[in-house]
């Protein structure tokens, strides 16, 4: 019987470019580390026909890779082969900058501030938003010309996962999008800014927004179309949410929220308190607008109360309320120009969630969430697009 040096490549029969993405380093780095930890497979005399240990990693990564690599954006540096490899002298010269392909990232010295080694995900919706800037709001049957200032992805989920990803360096966004244009332009966008998205299609159109903006920086928004949310019943890694430290619920139904709830920290629209109410499922926090109809907070109507509440005003700070106290908090003031306030409330919420999953004081979390909100009103639309 011959022993042979076993080059083990798990990605084999892939394309090159899945090979070249930027998820597909991701799992390349992380099959260095089984490899590295397992004997099985870092010793390189395995016979390749008597190795169950090495199949089973393979099958398993291979599904990972097709699931994950193929929604990835490209890499800067090509992937050696070698790192694929077994073969202990094949792998010498694959240094990190091969394997990994991320920026840099300031260390997270406060709560409001980029955290390393914290697992997030935004579980809500896509709106493809054109925001338009006008001098007022248009009087009823007046026409009014506009200039479009921003077009992107928006909405409650796509907001709070930009806003997840800057300050974790990268969140997981489930969520549902048209079979489109507008749906894979808001994949495409969303995974640039650091959002790894895990849409389930839906036949027709995603959802699109106007958002009209006055001079004083106040916006109305019209939707256009039904709103696409995920379902347990999509073939989405649901299972895998207990894995999160914070999860952010935008849309969903009560089976979605229960298995958010796996996660360490969950969080909730105040939209959406008809679902955490009927569901009975316990969050760490509610957040919603004190001045949106849509969002009012009704105690009575929850057998299970939030750890936290926490209503929003704008300019004047908000309220909060929690089990042992109730209380009001600052507004942060702008670092700059006041552009318009699209998007603050959820930058805010998302902001709140991740604070709390690094588990600030609820008067260190809100402190956070306004400093985010308030950068926010100091830019064009939600968020900076790429």
């Amino acid at each position: 019987m011959m022993w042979t040096p076993c080059v083990w490549n798990p990605l084999a029969g892939l394309q090159t470019s899945t090979l070249h993405s930027r998820d597909g380093s991701r799992v390349l780095f992380r099959l260095r580390t089984i490899i590295s930890l397992s004997p099985c497979l870092r010793n390189p005399l395995v016979r390749s026909d008597l190795s169950p240990c090495a199949a089973a990693v393979n099958m398993y990564l291979k599904r990972i890779a097709i699931r994950w690599a193929s929604r990835g954006r490209r890499a800067k540096a090509s992937l050696p082969l070698g790192a694929l490899s077994c073969d202990t002298a094949a792998r010498q010269h694959v240094t990190t900058r091969h394997v990994i392909d991320r920026p840099r990232r300031r260390h997270m010295g406060h709560p409001g501030g980029v955290s390393r080694g914290l697992r997030t995900a935004v579980v809500g919706h896509v709106e493809w938003t054109t925001i338009a800037r006008l001098a007022r709001v248009p009087r009823q049957g007046e026409v009014a010309h506009a200039a479009a200032v921003w077009e992107g992805p928006a909405g409650g989920g796509a907001v709070a996962a930009v806003q997840m990803a800057q300050l974790a360096g990268r969140t997981t966004f489930f969520t549902a999008l048209g079979d489109d244009t507008a749906g894979r332009r808001s994949e495409e966008v969303l995974g640039r800014l650091g959002v790894e998205v895990l849409t389930a299609t839906r036949p027709g159109r995603t959802r699109t927004a106007v958002s009209v903006v006055d001079d004083s920086g106040e916006r109305t928004t019209t939707t256009l179309g039904p709103r696409l949310q995920p379902s347990l019943d999509d073939p989405l890694p649901w299972n895998e949410l207990v894995t999160y430290d914070v999860v952010h619920f935008v849309a969903g139904d009560g089976r979605v929220l229960e298995h958010a709830r796996r996660a360490r920290v969950v969080t909730a629209s105040l939209r959406e308190s008809e679902v955490v109410a009927t569901c009975g499922v316990p969050v760490d926090a509610l957040i919603g607008s004190a001045a949106d109809p849509a969002e009012r907070y009704d105690p009575a109507s929850f057998a299970t109360k939030p750890g936290l509440v926490v209503l929003t005003e704008g300019r004047e700070g908000g309220r909060f309320l929690s089990a042992d106290v109730t209380g009001r908090y600052d507004a942060m003031p702008v670092p700059g120009r006041e552009q318009d306030s699209y998007g603050m409330g959820d930058n805010f919420a998302a902001a709140l969630a991740h604070a709390l999953g690094r588990g600030a004081t609820t008067a260190t979390a809100l402190r956070a969430a306004a400093e985010r909100a308030a950068r926010c009103a100091a830019t064009r639309g939600p968020y900076t697009l790429p």
